[in-house]
């Protein structure tokens, strides 16, 4: 995720989830931003107009089901703001979430996920939030773009030290999303052997995102229970089995 994107719609989606994950239990929570820095990225990346998607902020839909984050993100509109550091610092968020913010590079990649593992030691859940989610077959490992995604070794650490895994998944435009969750599903289980167990929550925002959650049948039974209190809770997303998807 890059600093731009602090406060915006997708940005409010992640993090009315955590703050209702950890206001409804007892669970641990940590987030890496996967802060990638758009200038190494290239012109093309820096040039986009991307993390405006504001307007929500002055809807009452979004401002019942949080006040106090609609208040804080409302700061986040000037650009001069964006900052991942004073953003933990100042926000009411780390209460309830434990952050890892650390720039992502590309040539010491493994030393940067090691140090959020250890820094995130004693979370429960993790979340990791790329800029697009887990990293298909047209993008190499080694390649610049590949710091906008999560890699299968990453969910596989994480998986090892029996902590929940939760990841953001952008939603293909080329694609139907089930058809899409399809495929991501498919190649989870190829990649490192574990099946998606939980329901996938459907942000309903353009481009939709897709919350993902992994484990090895750790609180079971709780997180499907968080789950579907949190489809109730907020009204205008969709949970969507993985066993019943239909391509």
């Amino acid at each position: 995720m890059q600093e731009r994107y602090l406060g915006d719609i997708h940005d409010f989606h992640k993090f009315l989830f955590l703050k209702f994950i950890k206001y409804t239990s007892s669970l641990n929570l940590g987030l890496n931003f996967y802060n990638v820095n758009p200038k190494i990225l290239g012109k093309n990346e820096v040039s986009k107009n991307d993390g405006e998607k504001r307007k929500y902020l002055n809807n009452d839909r979004y401002r019942k089901l949080d006040q106090l984050m609609i208040k804080e993100f409302t700061e986040l509109v000037s650009k001069k703001n964006r900052k991942f550091k004073s953003f933990i610092k100042y926000s009411h968020l780390k209460k309830y979430i434990n952050f890892y913010h650390d720039e992502i590079r590309l040539n010491d990649r493994k030393i940067w996920f090691k140090n959020s593992i250890i820094k995130l030691k004693n979370c429960d859940i993790i979340f990791l939030d790329p800029d697009n989610g887990l990293i298909p077959k047209s993008v190499k490992k080694k390649s610049m773009q590949s710091l906008k995604y999560v890699l299968f070794d990453e969910l596989s650490e994480i998986l090892a030290t029996n902590k929940v895994v939760i990841f953001s998944q952008s939603q293909s435009y080329s694609k139907y999303h089930k058809t899409f969750l399809k495929e991501k599903i498919n190649e989870i289980s190829d990649n490192i052997n574990i099946s998606v167990n939980f329901p996938i929550i459907r942000n309903r925002t353009s481009p939709n995102s897709f919350f993902f959650t992994i484990s090895k049948d750790i609180y079971f039974d709780e997180i499907n229970s968080l789950l579907k209190k949190y489809a109730n809770f907020h009204g205008n997303i969709e949970l969507i089995d993985p066993l019943f998807i239909t391509e």
